[in-house]
């Protein structure tokens, strides 16, 4: 009996190296076309309601990550409504997820009412979300943002796969949408 509690710290301690270990042979997260997207947890701006990517399989996603202090960001954004209303046929096929990775919530918050109190200006067409970027550390910031640099779309299938990237790095500008309505063709 008094071998029972070395033992379970022992075995323990080996579930704990063997976790890490397999964490470090994995390397960091990746965003890859033609790869499954890492799902990732996210708030929904409006609601509170937490969420994450994979509640959107069956559907094609458009996510967007942004930041508001980010002057392209805010100018993609915009583009990104009218975008989605320039093909409302798509509205219950297509999730457009607009992804803040502000340091708070609230700032995400403030930023999206700002918007909306501008005349002749709205991003309500966009489901707007804020992922918790750990002050830059979080595994899914730094594969979706900051490998790519800001402001970043993912296209991604039905099944989770992405399809396609448009990020600053991108020497082509992505074509939003051919890229989408190829993944709705039946």
């Amino acid at each position: 009996m008094k071998y029972i509690p070395s033992l379970f710290l022992l075995l323990t301690c080996g579930m704990l190296i063997s976790c890490k270990e397999k964490a470090q042979q994995d390397g960091p997260i990746k965003v890859e076309v033609g790869k499954e997207a890492p799902d990732f947890k996210f708030r929904d701006l409006a609601t509170d309601k937490a969420s994450k990517l994979s509640d959107f399989r069956g559907k094609v996603v458009v996510a967007k990550f942004w930041w508001s202090k980010c002057p392209v960001c805010n100018f993609k954004m915009d583009h990104m409504q009218t975008f989605i209303d320039e093909h409302q046929e798509w509205k219950d096929d297509v999730v457009y997820l607009a992804v803040s990775v502000d340091p708070t919530i609230d700032g995400a918050k403030r930023h999206i009412a700002a918007v909306e109190e501008e005349e002749d200006r709205s991003w309500s067409r966009t489901l707007n979300s804020w992922h918790d970027s750990q002050e830059g550390e979080s595994p899914i910031y730094l594969a979706y943002a900051a490998e790519t640099g800001i402001p970043v779309s993912y296209v991604i299938d039905r099944s989770g796969k992405v399809t396609a990237i448009d990020s600053p790095k991108n020497p082509d500008e992505l074509d939003l949408d051919e890229a989408v309505r190829g993944l709705l063709a039946p």
